[in-house]
């Protein structure tokens, strides 16, 4: 595949306006930037030029709009936006259409189920629903459910919300009354792309936090398989059952599916697990999540899919559960996988209670293979509680840091061992580990065989339309090269932020609209820099001003999306390289992970600078022997750049 599709501003460069230095390189300047946003800007601007087609429609609720939600549900057509004015609405809202509903702005919106209806808003079908930033209260079932009653609900979006005294029915007292389904938020027999941001969701706001109902849950299996690509981030959750978990625990497609983040979210206070994932858990990433006051931190018993990744949580001040658990992590099953379970660079700090254990074989007699790596805990029982009926092929601990108060280190294989180096001498595992409480010397972390780097593709951010009080922008998107997707191609999954988005295309050639089928609903318009420094453009359901007909692998491409979701892509053979022509290029890199000052070396005509987007969407750039005003260090595979060509026509050959 050659690199004829990378595309370019015939710019001359002096229209920078910059002198050149006394060794004959022109300096970086405030009005490359000046340029830089010229060109990005021209795609931005055009949406202005469009012509007022199928606009969507504002319709109020409250003084001077309809009287409940649900009639202005009814009036709203497809696209259209609801606005809610202050006050409390006694309803349920059922929603099949694609609508945003959020509060007007003149103070507090709370959709009240008084114990007298079933939930706050129920989603039965359809896709592309947002709701945003009211309080749900009082239901008997869960504050917002999604169910499959006619057709699958997708790219759903739930953000900002508060959602309090769900389940609200339940007794303690009777079993049959139990129901982890009824939870803040229930996404059963779902479609794909799910995102569940920023939202506070508390059981009981009064008396014990404990009950039956989960924070977050899930429910898919072999035969309605939801397909994943759901993202779960930055909620507050405190009490209940589990903080987020689901079913079918025993099922490939069991639970989350497939290709899902969960990420930033802080839990609290629940009877049994923080974070339940199990089933389908091929390429789930469980991140950087503050777990606390639950009897298991993460259970992960077990994944009958994989890989699923567990990185960097923080798992501390655990109670004993109702089942009399008291462990940071829960494994083992009585079914058979050997999906394999990452763990990097998690905290587990648990005592007291009658376990006290970092990682506990309890969910059956089999075990599916773990990874560790840079993993630290300081327990009151065993760091490890594990092998009841033999270690699984595959499981690999090393460069772990341990301390414990109990007699026994860890039982193994159905073996106790008194100490690390024992345990060493006997299985073969840790031996580059370290014990004591202090672990902030423990050995650097290695690299695992098995898994790929991950890369920083970047999203970018333009003045319109503006991120909503409160929102905290989604993951970069991360590689999942190497995982199979059912066509055994590789797979990368992107987290789109709302506003500019600056990303890859890694799929074959398509016509956009396909291109984009896994983002359908979500995408408002597409740019692609074109020769002349022209944008290509496509927007949905408007061809007549749409010039963007087709994609290609390795397309740069500027996305508009208004909310944040996961963008899954199967990827086609990557391009080894990029044709450059002089001006602006816009370029997908595809090579090796690196140092920019080394996957740069293959670039064989003279450049000024290169731009990428940073985390916090704001630009990052590199100048070739200027580190002074670099701020760009690496490159990771498919990452889309901007760079400015100086020379004549040449070529990049990318990192093999």
């Amino acid at each position: 595949m050659d690199g004829n599709r990378m595309h370019a501003a015939n710019r001359p460069t002096d229209s920078l306006g910059t002198p050149r230095g006394e060794n004959g390189r022109r300096p970086f300047g405030p009005r490359h930037a000046l340029a830089l946003l010229a060109v990005v800007g021209a795609a931005i601007s055009a949406l202005f030029l469009l012509p007022q087609i199928g606009r969507a429609n504002t319709l109020e609720v409250g003084p001077g709009g309809y009287a409940t939600i649900g009639a202005a549900v009814q009036a709203a057509g497809p696209g259209d936006t609801i606005l809610i004015h202050t006050g409390t609405y006694r309803e349920q809202v059922n929603l099949d259409k694609q609508l945003t509903i959020r509060p007007y702005g003149d103070g507090a919106v709370t959709v009240d189920g008084e114990c007298q209806r079933e939930h706050g808003v129920y989603i039965g079908s359809g896709s592309g629903m947002v709701i945003r930033d009211f309080t749900i209260k009082r239901t008997i079932g869960a504050s917002v459910l999604m169910e499959n009653s006619g057709s699958p609900p997708s790219d759903v979006t739930i953000d900002g919300m508060t959602l309090q005294d769900f389940d609200c029915a339940w007794s303690g007292d009777d079993p049959s009354s139990w129901g982890q389904f009824r939870g803040g938020v229930a996404a059963w027999y779902t479609g794909s792309n799910i995102t569940i941001t920023n939202n506070t969701i508390r059981h009981r706001t009064s008396g014990s936090p404990y009950g039956s109902a989960d924070g977050i849950w899930f429910k898919s299996n072999d035969a309605n398989p939801s397909g994943g690509g759901h993202y779960i981030a930055g909620n507050t959750i405190i009490g209940g059952w589990d903080g987020i978990g689901g079913e079918e625990e025993g099922s490939p497609h069991g639970t989350f599916d497939r290709d899902t983040i969960v990420e930033d979210n802080t839990i609290q206070d629940t009877w049994d697990d923080c974070i339940q994932s199990e089933g389908g858990d091929q390429n789930v990433r469980i991140r950087n999540n503050d777990l606390s006051g639950c009897g298991t931190g993460i259970a992960f018993a077990a994944p009958m899919s994989g890989p699923l990744y567990i990185e960097g949580n923080t798992i501390h001040d655990l109670v004993t559960g109702l089942y009399d658990n008291h462990v940071c992590y829960k494994t083992g099953t009585n079914a058979y996988s050997t999906a394999v379970s990452y763990m990097t660079g998690n905290s587990c700090d648990v005592h007291g209670g009658d376990e006290a254990n970092g990682i506990h074989q309890s969910g059956g007699d089999n075990m599916t293979p773990i990874v560790s790596r840079d993993n630290t805990y300081d327990v009151d029982g065993y760091i490890y509680y594990l092998g009841q009926g033999g270690i699984a092929t595959g499981t690999d601990f090393d460069q772990d840091c341990m301390f414990t108060t109990n007699e026994n280190f860890a039982k193994w294989n159905n073996v106790y061992y008194s100490t690390l180096s024992s345990f060493q001498a006997a299985t073969g595992q840790e031996q580059n580990a370290s014990q004591g409480q202090d672990c902030s010397s423990s050995p650097p972390p290695s690299p695992t065989p098995t898994r790929t780097p991950t890369p920083t593709p970047t999203s970018m951010t333009s003045p319109t339309p503006t991120v909503p009080p409160g929102h905290t922008p989604g993951p970069l998107p991360t590689s999942t090269t190497g995982v199979s997707t059912p066509d055994d191609s590789p797979l990368i999954s992107a987290a789109m932020a709302p506003g500019w988005n600056f990303q890859c295309y890694v799929g074959d050639s398509r016509p956009t609209e396909e291109a984009l089928a896994t983002a359908a609903g979500r995408v408002s318009a597409v740019y692609r820099l074109g020769d002349g420094g022209v944008f290509d453009r496509w927007f949905p359901n408007l061809p007549e001003v749409s010039t963007l007909t087709t994609v290609n692998p390795s397309d740069a491409l500027f996305l508009l999306t208004s909310d944040p979701f996961l963008w899954a892509q199967s990827v086609s053979d990557a391009d080894s390289g990029a044709d450059l022509v002089q001006g602006w290029n816009a370029v997908c890199y595809s090579g090796a992970s690196g140092p920019v000052e080394s996957v740069t070396t293959g670039i064989d005509l003279p450049y000024t600078v290169m731009y990428t987007l940073a985390p916090d969407h704001t630009w990052q750039r590199f100048v070739p022997g200027n580190p002074e005003v670099c701020s760009l260090g690496e490159l990771g595979r498919f990452t889309p750049v901007l760079i400015l060509v100086t020379g004549a026509n040449g070529h990049w050959a990318f990192s093999p």
